[in-house]
């Protein structure tokens, strides 16, 4: 009998998977895009995630354990799906590798200045590699290592309550120039990990409080990047916050300890774990589309084409300006798969249900 994964670590996955280099410029982001108090769309967001996550519960629910694969191919030709599965291997391969692109540039920024980024990659890229080949299991064992060893993280906000004021944040509500459309589909973006909970149905038991997981897990992620979103308001102001690139950074910087120099940086190594199940859970998804494609391809083969495939991409990303701007691209194509694929899936399996009583 096939092991099934605990809600236990679901929950820990959860928050891992989601919770990324995005957080550094996330107060920015709410600043620039949404204005004055623009943490509160930190709270619109997680309600949108969490509509989200209520359609994959209802295939969840209708399809009794059924993989997101045996749904759709028993109603729909392979013919049909195969370009609806290489556009999802495409975008979310490249999510996945340009967020830890991402990662690798900004701490080649900050620590290692004159070490090319492609050989940073590189080890990050082996790294991957052979987790991803320990399959999905110890994939979710080793997040909840993770967990544990980033779990206090969040708690350094504390050090910052001294010098936070609430007149910073201003009685007034989204107010200066706001693009919300553009800035939901930034914070979402740094929120996207939670659709992996579509693909793990049948790696869990039946009744198990699986999506009860999932959603406290994204909850616990979203409440982390409100309460930096706000610290970085109150101890920033909105003003100064439009200037930095990196707030969470900055507010690392500020973090002083007798017995250790440059402490952000210590904290910054510490983002590699986060950074790297959000990638390997991608990557992950995409083996599953591929291995249904490659029907006859050995797994550690198809691991090696993404990784390789992505890895070549990713070096045409050299500067974090052009990163940022495929990664809005990529988001938004990411967003909408979020919300199709799941409502394709609830109308096939209508389909089915009329077709089993006549």
């Amino acid at each position: 009998m096939r092991e099934k994964i605990n809600p236990y670590h679901i929950f820990m996955l959860m928050y891992m998977v989601q919770s990324g280099v995005g957080l550094f410029s996330l107060p920015r982001i709410t600043a620039e895009y949404f204005g004055t108090n623009g943490w509160l769309a930190v709270l619109v967001v997680s309600f949108i995630v969490c509509l989200n996550i209520a359609l994959f519960y209802i295939v969840y629910r209708m399809g009794k354990g059924r993989s997101v694969f045996d749904i759709m191919e028993s109603s729909v030709s392979k013919f049909v799906l195969f370009p609806l599965y290489a556009f999802v291997i495409f975008v979310i391969s490249l999510t996945g590798c340009l967020l830890g692109k991402q990662y690798i540039l900004m701490f080649q920024m900050i620590s290692f200045q004159t070490t090319p980024p492609y050989i940073l990659k590189l080890f990050f890229e082996i790294l991957l590699y052979f987790l991803l080949i320990k399959g999905i299991y110890n994939i979710v064992k080793a997040s909840t290592v993770f967990f544990y060893l980033t779990s206090w993280m969040p708690f350094l906000m504390l050090y910052h309550l001294g010098e936070f004021e609430w007149q910073r944040l201003t009685p007034f509500l989204f107010q200066g120039e706001t693009s919300m459309i553009q800035g939901i589909i930034q914070i979402m973006g740094s929120l996207l990990g939670y659709e992996v909970s579509l693909y793990l149905i049948p790696y869990v038991e039946r009744n198990s409080p699986f999506f009860r997981a999932v959603v406290l897990g994204s909850l616990y992620t979203s409440l982390v990047y409100l309460v930096v979103c706000i610290v970085s308001f109150g101890f920033f102001g909105f003003t100064m916050l439009l200037h930095l690139n990196f707030p969470l950074f900055d507010l690392f910087a500020f973090i002083e300890l007798p017995f250790v120099e440059r402490f952000e940086n210590l904290l910054f190594i510490f983002f590699i774990f986060k950074v790297l199940i959000t990638t390997i859970i991608s990557f992950w998804i995409v083996q599953l589309y591929l291995g249904r494609i490659f029907t006859k391809a050995h797994p550690k083969l198809l691991i090696f084409m993404i990784v390789l495939a992505t890895y070549i991409v990713s070096n045409f990303a050299d500067t974090l300006t052009k990163l940022s701007r495929w990664l809005h691209y990529l988001f938004a194509m990411h967003i909408s798969l979020n919300f199709l694929i799941p409502i394709v899936l609830i109308i096939l399996l209508n389909i089915q249900k009329r077709q089993e009583v006549t």
